[in-house]
């Protein structure tokens, strides 16, 4: 098991490299806290290619990092390991970030979570459609969910 909390570091994309390249193989319970720091697509890339196969839990917070985009957010959903049981990903306040995120991590969900929660709060470019995918793509095993769109485009559309 790894944590680790970088929050408002000047942690830049060399440093997320360093990091990524160095987690072990056998790692099974990942904690990452990225909160303001610089982390850009580059850094979501590298983070990305380092995530060890044998993950079952998986924790990242990349709140106030406004820097990275859809591809960042594309990378890691790619990436994310088949066995993978619990999922936490917080992209809180990013005004880059829009539905083509969601429907990226949607199509990679891994299907045996048993536990995911996800927030792309105070995004404002995520609408209706983006919650209407990832709602379509929740493994059926899943047995806790947490979904935070506050201060988002969603409306009444985003909940059928």
């Amino acid at each position: 098991e790894m944590r680790l909390t970088m929050n408002n570091l000047r942690l830049t994309d060399a440093g997320i490299a360093a990091l990524s390249g160095g987690l072990p193989g056998s790692l099974r319970r990942l904690t990452l806290n990225f909160t303001g720091t610089e982390v850009t697509d580059a850094g979501m890339d590298s983070l990305a290619s380092g995530l060890p196969r044998s993950l079952e839990y998986l924790y990242f917070d990349f709140e106030l990092c406004d820097k990275f985009s859809d591809n960042g957010v594309r990378a890691l959903a790619a990436a994310l390991p088949a066995g993978l049981r619990s999922l936490t990903l917080y992209f809180i306040s990013n005004p880059a970030v829009t539905d083509d995120a969601i429907f990226a991590l949607a199509a990679k969900v891994p299907q045996c979570l048993s536990s995911m929660d996800i927030c792309f709060s105070s995004c404002p470019r995520i609408t209706d459609s983006g919650l209407v995918r990832l709602g379509e793509k929740v493994p059926e095993n899943v047995e806790e969910l947490t979904l935070d769109f506050s201060r988002t485009q969603i409306g009444d559309a985003g909940l059928r």
